[in-house]
């Protein structure tokens, strides 16, 4: 039974990979659809700079620990 739960996911899993793989073939040899991605990246990349940016300051400024969390550096101490 386990055999065949694991046969039958990987199959899923293969199949999923492959539809992906196709998708971001053709957006990458799409051109507007690459200007989009990296539309999107270039944003993203900004807010982080912004972000961080704003972090150091308020630990230079107010002293104090800074931790590392999944959205980046961010002070912890007054």
């Amino acid at each position: 039974m386990l055999s065949e739960i694991h046969q039958i996911v990987e199959k899923n899993a293969d199949e999923v990979i492959k539809t992906l793989d196709e998708r971001l073939s053709r957006e990458r040899s799409d051109p507007a659809a690459k200007r989009s991605w990296q539309d999107t990246e270039h944003g993203v990349s900004e807010i982080w700079v912004k972000q961080g940016k704003i972090n150091q300051v308020l630990f230079h400024e107010l002293g104090g620990r800074i931790i590392f969390q999944q959205t980046g550096w961010e002070p912890i101490d007054p």
